[in-house]
């Protein structure tokens, strides 16, 4: 183990890629990944941390660095037509289940240390 101050320890992140319904033409390119510490949070629009996405088209990855211990929701919005709410033609992901019309996000759990990767599906609104 390295000593001294250029010494980190195994850093606390979630990763994960998100993807386009198959045949859904679009881009990811400009989302925005968020995790909320609730539903209500997430219902509200209070994430606790937000990350851009890398790459573009219809499948992207996301990384969020330094996220502390816990428990997690997470959702993906392309705010297509800049209206600030969820509109059609826009793109939405979550983890979890559900449908465009009705998503039901999951919570997941983030250890001190662990690296949690988590994948989304999007749909066009």
């Amino acid at each position: 183990m390295q000593q001294g101050s250029d010494y980190r320890g195994s850093e606390t992140k979630i990763t994960g890629k998100a993807s386009l319904q198959a045949g859904t033409p679009g881009d990811l390119g400009n989302a925005l990944v968020s995790i909320y510490l609730s539903v209500d949070d997430w219902n509200n629009y209070n994430p606790v941390l937000t990350a851009d996405v890398s790459g573009s088209g219809a499948k992207v990855t996301f990384v969020f660095h330094d996220v502390a211990p816990g428990s997690y929701y997470l959702d993906l919005w392309v705010d297509n037509d800049l209206s600030d709410d969820w509109s059609l033609g826009d793109f939405v992901g979550w983890y979890g289940s559900g449908t465009k019309n009705a998503p039901s996000l999951s919570p997941f759990m983030v250890a001190e240390g662990k690296t949690v990767n988590k994948d989304i599906d999007c749909f066009i609104l």
